[in-house]
């Protein structure tokens, strides 16, 4: 198995044993001890192994599952009613070492902390949806107990995750010099809003004329920034063609793009961009 399949799948699991444990608690019944040990079971199960559509529940040729050991069926309703959390809140506490997250799900609630990291390492931002990896623990605070998660991994859900991989390769696609389609050049090729909508956020966020960011994290900061959708391939170019007409300094790294803006106020035409033109010019199919 792919280890992306796999750290899916891993993820999926740990969500549905807090689900378990939440379940079992606010009903004040339960045996969570067999629900526990099987989750990794069911998860490969309706996760990659059974023909299931939560789409389409009436599927006559769905696969069926029936679990025989009653005390473990609160196994089973968190594999099937597994969702993505939601990023409420983000706050870097401890001199700013750790990051303390408030997440949603459905009608819960849940305090995250995730040590030794910040924001901008954990590359997310309020509104995002995220897979977690986490260890659930009571924590004890001015005689309050509440169930806290343990961060040990976070980040985007997969559909997130698989817009952008797509947007990311195709972005390689271009910066290789490939042909690109009518359709892919239009998908890469940002309007005057996209330019303005990243360059505001990048005067408004710069320290001292820097900033370093997640890749994929970047654009959707500047959409929530901006109140409008924010495309990681449109933002990617837009970098680009800053970067060719003297506005900014750009250092791609595997994951960080580091930015030091140098446009002390010039302005530049950006339709003489040669990157622009080679793009309008795949769009016309030329």
């Amino acid at each position: 198995m792919e280890q992306t399949k796999l750290k899916a799948l891993e993820l999926n699991a740990a969500k549905a044993r807090l689900y378990g444990v939440q379940m079992v608690h606010d009903a004040a019944s339960g045996h969570p001890g067999g629900s526990m040990s099987c989750m990794d079971v069911l998860t490969y199960l309706y996760f990659a192994e059974m023909h299931v559509d939560p789409k389409n529940p009436h599927d006559p040729d769905r696969d069926r599952f029936v679990m025989s050991k009653g005390h473990c069926s609160p196994a089973v309703y968190p594999v099937l009613a597994l969702r993505g959390f939601r990023v409420e809140e983000l706050t870097e506490v401890g001199g700013g070492k750790h990051l303390r997250l408030r997440l949603t799900s459905g009608r819960h609630s849940w305090v995250a902390i995730f040590f030794s990291t910040t924001a901008r390492l954990a590359a997310v931002s309020v509104g995002d949806r995220v897979d977690l990896a986490f260890t659930p623990q009571i924590n004890e605070y001015r005689g309050q107990r509440m169930v806290q998660l343990n961060l040990v991994d976070i980040r985007p859900d997969e559909s997130a995750r698989s817009a952008q991989d797509e947007a990311r390769t195709l972005y390689a696609r271009h910066r290789a010099g490939d042909a690109l389609s009518m359709a892919e050049a239009e998908e890469l090729l940002p309007c005057r809003k996209d330019f303005i909508a990243v360059w505001r956020y990048l005067t408004a966020h710069a320290e001292n004329g820097w900033l370093q960011e997640e890749a994929g994290c970047l654009s959707r900061k500047i959409a929530r920034y901006a109140a409008a959708p924010c495309c990681p391939g449109k933002t990617w170019v837009c970098l680009e063609v800053f970067a060719e007409q003297g506005l900014l300094v750009l250092e791609q790294r595997p994951r960080m793009l580091r930015i030091r803006l140098t446009s002390e106020g010039k302005k530049v035409d950006l339709e003489q961009s040669q990157i622009l033109r080679h793009l309008k010019m795949q769009k016309a199919g030329n």
